[in-house]
């Protein structure tokens, strides 16, 4: 009985092509690892005749913000959109270790103040960016956990979280050691 060293071989092609049909994503796969988002907080400031603010409205309310960001999404570890007990939704997002320390520390120096929410979402050529909240500052959050009820519908709460969400893949491939 002769053996044919092409029936090995064929094997191999079958496997090879097994493992590429495995590996390939639909459209709409492509689409959702594709989308982005930014989300940077900014602090309340006090009109006071500088350029280091700007004013701003945000559902309905004129609120002054200052220029320079303080917390990133770089400093972020997870994004979830939740049902609220009214039926409603909000943003819930966790920083990573530093950003619950700045987290905790403007939030304890500025009690009173608002906390400003920009984002920038969606696909990279038809993004769009917009003030999200501006919750005032109740008390200190130490838990590096922001919970906010977003000017955005549901859907593009949960294309900010996905964004959100691959940007922290994205970052944590990138990183070889990773502090916990």
């Amino acid at each position: 009985m002769m053996k044919s060293h092409w029936s090995w071989f064929n094997l191999y092609l079958l496997a090879l092509v097994l493992a590429a049909l495995a590996g390939c994503k639909s459209a709409e796969e492509r689409k959702r690892d594709k989308t982005t988002a930014t989300l940077r907080l900014y602090l309340e400031a006090t009109p006071d005749g500088t350029a280091h603010y700007q004013m701003l409205e945000i559902a309905g309310v004129s609120v002054c913000a200052s220029t320079t960001h303080f917390l990133a999404e770089n400093s972020l570890k997870r994004a979830a959109v939740v049902t609220t007990r009214d039926g409603g939704f909000a943003l819930d997002v966790e920083f990573d270790r530093h950003g619950l320390l700045v987290l905790d520390s403007i939030t304890a120096a500025h009690r009173g103040q608002r906390i400003i929410v920009l984002s920038q979402f969606g696909q990279k050529k038809s993004g769009q960016q917009r003030w999200l909240a501006a919750p005032r500052i109740s008390g200190r959050v130490s838990s590096g956990r922001l919970l906010f009820t977003p000017n955005a519908s549901r859907e593009e709460a949960e294309e900010i979280v996905l964004g959100l969400n691959n940007l922290v893949k994205k970052a944590d491939k990138k990183t070889l050691f990773k502090a916990e």
